[in-house]
């Protein structure tokens, strides 16, 4: 029962995750990180219809001013038209590299969209932190106001001094502008937070909450492998043995075939059976890579890059594995912080009950009822602290996790 009480954290938003979500959902509609991670894909698509075609057709025309003498006929103009077509499998694999390249930014894309997930998420949780403490400290304006009634009654009746009023206004004064100055801030944050959703900077935003459970998360490590970042590397590396074969591909030989029609003209000189006849004339042609060290380093490279993406896989891991370690240990220093946090504060609100009830009775000094009273106020900020950890952590465990 213990455990299960561990992994509660009192405090969270109410509908917040069908509010955060609709957020969030609008954020990866809109955010320009996404939508050009999303062009991306669109491009590397269309790089899918490109790749795999035969290169450009060669055609060619040539006037002879000085014809060249045939037997029947000078031979007049030049028409010809030659395509080359690379070795068997070229066009295939040049198809299959670009398809991979293509899963590649689909990855970038998943990855951006998560990344955006987790940058609402977080933000929004600190536009909560922000009202919440506007809310809190209000509250504790009216609480401070109260007790200069009490301050004030108790000097009219000659029972305290005139400096129990001035110093409980000096707080006062210092909290209404702490009320001020968070206020900017919470506007300042509704505007990067609309920012983030790509939306009108002065659009409402809409923060809520009440208390919700949070549970406690643990890395499932096969899941590791699903996570874009990974796949994006693993694909990587399995495209280096297409592109290796692409390579081998382009080291091969090119044939060429093509055709040339030659315009004759008639021999003035004598008649002949075949006098002025046009000539068609089929060429093949062969285009081989005597000097093939382009090719060769080209293959190493790409061996290497192999390498690269494989020790770029294990450091990915291990930061991933250290990412959520530190998450889950954030979160359970946060939930240990609000158990703590929530017994001094029932403790304080009991010890400033007791001292306005002894200050009435000229029984405590009202410096030590503000004193409890702010300690009370600061106490209660960082629970509002604590809880908005709590809730960062958790969203930065699910990032790895869901």
């Amino acid at each position: 029962m213990k455990k299960q009480l561990y992994i509660i954290i009192l405090i969270s938003f109410s509908a917040h995750a069908q509010q955060l979500e609709t957020y969030v959902n609008e954020a990866l509609q809109n955010n320009l990180q996404v939508q050009s991670a999303g062009a991306a894909v669109e491009v590397s698509n269309e790089a899918i219809n490109e790749a795999g075609n035969l290169g450009n057709t060669q055609f060619g025309a040539a006037y002879q001013v000085q014809p060249v003498e045939t037997r029947v006929g000078p031979q007049r103009a030049r028409f010809s038209a030659m395509q080359m077509f690379p070795w068997f499998g070229t066009l295939k694999a040049e198809k299959n590299l670009a398809k991979g390249q293509a899963d590649l930014t689909a990855f970038q894309l998943e990855n951006a969209k998560r990344m955006i997930r987790l940058q609402v998420q977080k933000s929004y949780y600190q536009l909560y932190k922000t009202q919440a403490i506007i809310d809190l400290q209000e509250k504790s304006l009216k609480k401070l106001r109260q007790l200069e009634e009490i301050a004030l009654t108790r000097v009219k009746a000659g029972t305290a001094k005139l400096t129990d009023v001035l110093q409980i206004q000096l707080k006062e004064n210092e909290l209404q502008t702490k009320i001020s100055n968070q206020k900017r801030e919470l506007l300042t944050r509704k505007k990067a937070f609309n920012r983030l959703l790509n939306i009108n900077e002065n659009a409402e935003v809409v923060v809520t909450l009440s208390p919700e459970d949070i549970n406690t998360k643990t890395l499932d490590t096969t899941k590791i492998n699903t996570l874009p970042v990974i796949a994006e590397l693993k694909k990587k590396q399995s495209l280096t043995t297409t592109e290796i074969a692409l390579a081998n591909k382009k080291n091969a030989p090119q044939l060429g075939i093509g055709v040339d029609y030659i315009l004759v003209d008639e021999r003035s000189d004598m008649q002949l059976t075949d006098n002025g006849k046009d000539a068609i004339m089929p060429m093949v042609s062969l285009q081989i890579p005597l000097f093939n060290k382009r090719f060769t380093a080209e293959a190493k490279k790409v061996k290497l890059k192999k390498k690269v993406y494989q020790y770029q896989e294990e450091n990915a891991r291990n930061e991933i594995r250290n990412a959520f370690e530190k998450a889950q240990s954030d979160f359970e220093n946060a939930k240990d912080e609000v158990q703590t946090l929530e017994k001094n504060i029932a403790s304080a609100n009991k010890i400033l009950e007791l001292q306005i009830t002894a200050y009435q009775a000229d029984k405590e000094t009202f410096q030590e009822v503000i004193d409890t009273e702010l300690l009370l106020i600061n106490l209660m900020e960082q629970k509002i602290s604590a809880d908005v950890n709590a809730l960062s952590a958790q969203a930065a465990m699910a990032f790895y996790t869901d």
